[in-house]
């Protein structure tokens, strides 16, 4: 059988198959652009049934604390004040979620002393805006959450991140505004390991001059001793 195949119907072919990746396309990006979205309670009740958190979090005295970002969405969310005061943990949540699910990296930070900031990502919760971006706007609002504790407490107060999943992407990307403001961050996020790469590989960043002095007589040992360490109280992780 001799099947006659001419210019048009290739043309008509090709005009089919651009048309189904348009709509893909189209469909993906507003999948992703506009989630569905948990609410607050939801996300609490399953974080207690998980053993995640604890059934009464009164512990954490949460102050609602509205941040407006620099294109002037606001951003909601409770701040909770500790008073051993080592410094403050700005915590970012996953996609689709909100700032519920993450009081169970908050009680950790508050129970070794840290104040903790939790928010609603823009376009989740309660914070504004229609849609996400995946960690891109999400970034520059962690940037400006920063500068709004920096411009509160000081230069000399402590100030961490910690991201989970898209969170993750909105604190390793915040890093390229201002990475001298933050003095430590954690990306709950294994594709994010790439951004941390790309920072420490950054040639703005002044490397060290070797070779100035003769090191050639020196001596030394270290010691490793009496290291403990624990997230929670009486599990311990690490001991001696």
């Amino acid at each position: 059988m001799i099947v006659l195949i001419t210019l048009s119907s290739l043309i008509g072919l090709a005009l089919i198959i651009l048309a189904i990746y348009f709509l893909s396309c189209t469909y993906l990006c507003k999948f992703l652009s506009f989630p569905k979205t948990f609410d607050k309670d939801y996300a609490h009740n399953l974080d207690i049934e998980k053993g995640l958190i604890d059934l009464d979090m009164s512990y954490l005295k949460r102050e609602p604390l509205n941040i407006k970002a620099n294109d002037s969405t606001l951003i909601k969310g409770d701040f909770s004040y500790n008073p051993k005061n080592k410094g403050i943990v700005i915590i970012a949540h996953g996609y689709t979620w909100n700032r519920e699910g993450s009081l169970k990296y908050g009680k950790i930070f508050y129970k070794h002393g840290y104040s903790i900031y939790i928010y609603d990502e823009r376009g989740h919760g309660e914070s504004e805006f229609k849609y996400t971006t995946m960690g891109y706007n999400e970034a520059k609002d962690v940037r400006d959450i920063v500068k709004f504790f920096r411009d509160k407490y000081g230069e000399e107060i402590i100030i961490g991140l910690h991201g989970e999943s898209m969170g993750a992407a909105s604190v390793m990307n915040s890093l390229k505004y201002d990475l001298s403001s933050i003095n430590f961050w954690i990306s709950d996020f294994v594709l994010c390991s790439n951004r941390t790469y790309g920072i420490l590989d950054d040639n703005k960043f002044p490397k060290e001059k070797f070779g100035n002095k003769n090191l050639s007589k020196f001596k030394g040992h270290i010691e490793f001793k009496d290291v403990n360490f624990s997230y929670e109280e009486n599990i311990p992780v690490l001991k001696n």
